[in-house]
């Protein structure tokens, strides 16, 4: 088991992705200012009926997210830098989150 700390980023994939819990938009933000090496993205489809039900996650919310996280990949504004997908601290969001990538 691993405990996850506020503002920090954890490795998926080693400079090209990862993970971080952030209360806000407003967080993310600021973190992204303070490391403009990183794009910060996150999206509501952590929220959805998996987040209650730990059975067969909705084949459409992960190919929803593959297509965000391709897009985000795509916008100029990120080319050359790690993406963090980030999430609240919400147990179940957090693990949904973290299922997603």
């Amino acid at each position: 088991r691993r405990d996850f700390e506020f503002g920090c980023v954890y490795d998926v994939i080693p400079g090209i992705l990862s993970f971080s819990i952030l209360d806000s938009e407003q967080d993310a933000e600021e973190a992204a200012i303070e490391d403009p090496d990183r794009t910060y993205f996150s999206s509501c489809l952590h929220d959805g009926r998996y987040a209650t039900h730990f059975g067969p996650c909705d084949l459409g919310i992960i190919t929803r997210f593959c297509h965000l996280v391709r897009q985000t990949m795509k916008d100029p504004r990120s080319r050359g830098k790690e993406l963090v997908y980030y999430t609240d601290a919400h147990k179940e969001r957090r693990t949904n989150a973290m299922f997603l990538l």
